[in-house]
């Protein structure tokens, strides 16, 4: 039997955009974002890449469906997303290569800010 954790985010959007929450329920009920993985899957350390990527995936399709992907809003969304699920894993390999992301992307933005600039 495959033993399955489940992270279960609701109304993190609307948190992460810092739109009250009772507000946010008024207006639309926001979409709960679930993320299913196998215990299993996130011992062996050659998944944990395709884990991490598929969790990408999965938060930038649901922050898709309540901001528009063009928006400011979106990025920052995305992020608290993936973030809170890695925090809530708590798994080393996966926070490890949350952070290397995070440096990656970190990097990216830099460098475009210095030849705008």
């Amino acid at each position: 039997m495959k033993k399955f954790t489940s992270i279960v985010v609701l109304a993190g959007a609307a948190l992460c955009l810092g739109a009250p929450a009772t507000l946010a329920q008024e207006i639309e009920p926001t979409p709960v974002f679930v993320f299913d993985v196998e215990r299993v899957a996130l011992q062996d350390e050659g998944n944990i890449r395709s884990i991490h990527d598929r969790l990408v995936v999965e938060a930038r399709d649901y922050c898709g469906g309540i901001v528009a992907a063009e928006s400011v809003e979106y990025p920052v969304c995305v992020e608290a997303m993936v973030t809170h699920v890695v925090d809530e894993l708590d798994h080393p390999a996966l926070t490890e290569a949350h952070e290397a992301a995070i440096r990656a992307q970190s990097g990216r933005w830099q460098a475009v800010a210095y030849n705008a600039g």
